[in-house]
């Protein structure tokens, strides 16, 4: 996740520049790389953004770049055949994702209509789980 996140989180990030590209690629990188809490990634993207925004983006940017680290750490075990959506079957799931819970794609593919993995919007908090090949 660190990996990933050091090169392309941020990308997804709409209207802002190289340099701030850049700023959310390192912080992102360094705040999965030291343990601390959300709150210490947010204040170090809210001087780009704003408070609100920076919330938004580093709960977006954390989940893109845990669910590419687990696809590329699955990919390399070899073991892993597909990924099965996971929402948190909470009252807070949202009518985009709720019907993807429990559907199969292949690992590194996307879902039924050509959904991409987790994060499906800002603020997403599904998932993916690995699905090993049968034995």
């Amino acid at each position: 996740a660190r990996a990933w996140a050091a090169q392309y989180a941020g990308e997804l990030i709409s209207q802002i520049d190289a340099t701030t590209r850049q700023a959310v690629q390192q912080a992102t990188a360094r705040w999965i790389g030291n343990g601390e809490p959300l709150e210490a990634l947010i204040a170090d993207l809210a001087p780009f953004f704003g408070r609100g925004r920076a919330e938004l983006i580093a709960a977006t940017e954390v989940t893109r770049a845990y669910q590419m680290g687990s696809e590329r750490a699955w990919a390399a075990a070899g073991a892993v055949v597909e990924m099965e959506w996971q929402t948190v079957r909470d009252e807070r799931v949202c009518p985009l994702c709720g019907p993807l819970h429990g559907q199969r794609a292949p690992l590194g593919g996307r879902f039924e209509g050509e959904i991409a993995p987790p994060p499906r919007h800002p603020r997403c908090r599904c998932f993916t789980r690995p699905v090993l090949q049968d034995r």
